[in-house]
């Protein structure tokens, strides 16, 4: 068993901190006392005087036969918040780089003014997890001092406080669809609250988090999975993803709308280098997929399909892409030509031909960027000008074309506790 490490503040009452001291037996103590002297040397009217002073009726050590090692905290102005705030951070901070793994930390925020006190339980209750709370109680008979003939030092559970505190901040994440920071805060809460109904309440959320973190990495499986447990929370994405695994009926579209939809949370969070990547790759899934669905043509194994494109020209062309095991694969601008020029009815690649242009001019923030072939961040702007292009003026008009109406996945802004 580790060593325990007691935080106490210090008032002018010792009873009910002897009594905190008995109980727990640390092997280490820091007190947080008010100090009006201008030495280290405590006067009798300052709570430093019940630590370190020569009345053996006040001094907390000799009355609680402490022997053990201990730090004294010094608040000169014990009622002004920010100097109390200081002094305490450092005292809790001083504490923790006492223990070690194993070791326990528990505060108590019986004793000192009402500032002290304040000022301990806030960092107690909502900023530091690592250090237990506890309160030195008896029978009262009357409601201005603790003087009962029993006094007992309490550990406090105040898992509730600080799992609707930390929450908002998961809240915060949630807003802006950030779901792996959300799970990566929930999964550090687990491992900070005992309390059972508290720990089991950040489970359930973490499950429902996980969810959306999966989906939003493309583990469209796994995210379905995860998903089942919680459908009727969410049963619109849960339909949605059972179209995106084919376990419902579906355009087989539905990964293209998807990565336009995953694309602009990336630029709702600043990540327009990601956002122009994601949906680059929507607009190149987009043709691939007309050309799988539409004559069952595989991109990625094009050798397999060479006779079935119209234009000699482009067959030649594409013949002189095999690689050495004789594989031809293609991408975005191949893909268009395939469709334009190889299949000369199909729709999309009609409205392709019309769009040839700006379709191409606009490809160019892409390609300059860090995460294509050249070196330049992706500005606000040059997204919003890729958005407004490959979204409105050429998937969903393209979907028009091949008498599809685009449905964007919307996934949530908020997971309830």
């Amino acid at each position: 068993m580790g060593k325990k490490i007691l935080v106490m503040t210090v008032g002018g009452t010792p009873k009910p901190l002897t009594a905190a001291i008995k109980q727990y037996k640390p092997d280490f103590i820091v007190f947080i006392c008010s100090h009006d002297s201008h030495d280290e040397k405590p006067s009798p009217t300052s709570s430093s005087f019940n630590v370190d002073g020569n009345d053996p009726e006040k001094n907390i050590r000799t009355l609680s036969n402490y022997k053990g090692e201990y730090r004294r905290f010094d608040v000169k102005n014990p009622d002004d918040f920010p100097t109390v705030y200081q002094a305490t951070s450092k005292a809790l901070q001083f504490a923790r780089e006492q223990a070690e793994p194993g070791d326990e930390i528990l505060a108590d925020y019986t004793g000192g003014t009402k500032t002290m006190s304040a000022v301990l339980t806030i960092l107690l209750f909502v900023l530091d997890l690592e250090i237990t709370p506890s309160l030195t109680v008896s029978r009262r008979k009357d409601t201005q001092k603790a003087t009962g003939a029993i006094i007992i030092a309490r550990p406090l559970d105040v898992d509730l406080p600080r799992s609707d505190f930390l929450n908002r901040t998961v809240d915060d994440l949630l807003e802006k669809r950030l779901y792996h920071p959300a799970c990566a805060l929930l999964e550090n809460l687990i491992e900070k609250f005992r309390n059972n109904e508290v720990r089991d309440r950040i489970i359930i959320r973490l499950e429902k988090c996980r969810a959306f973190a999966r989906w939003d990495a493309f583990e469209y499986k796994a995210a379905h999975e995860a998903i089942q447990d919680h459908y009727q929370d969410f049963e619109k994405q849960a339909t949605y993803l059972r179209k995106m695994i084919n376990k419902e009926k579906n355009t087989g579209y539905e990964p293209v709308f998807d990565l336009v939809a995953n694309a602009e949370r990336q630029a709702e969070n600043g990540n327009y280098d990601n956002a122009v990547s994601r949906l680059y790759r929507a607009v190149e899934l987009f043709a691939q997929t007309r050309l799988k669905k539409g004559y069952e043509i595989d991109t990625a194994h094009l050798e397999n399909h060479l006779n079935q494109i119209q234009d000699a020209d482009l067959r030649e062309s594409l013949t002189k892409k095999k690689d050495s095991k004789g594989i031809i694969s293609v991408g975005l601008n191949e893909a268009y030509k395939i469709l334009s020029r190889g299949f000369k009815d199909d729709p999309l690649g009609r409205f392709y031909e019309k769009k040839k242009d700006p379709f191409r001019d606009n490809l160019r923030y892409r390609n300059s960027s860090k995460l294509a072939h050249g070196d330049q961040p992706v500005s606000e702007a040059d997204w919003l000008k890729f958005l407004d292009f490959f979204k409105d003026g050429f998937i969903n008009p393209g979907c028009e074309q091949l008498g599809l109406h685009p449905e964007y996945p919307d996934l949530p802004r908020s997971i309830p506790l």
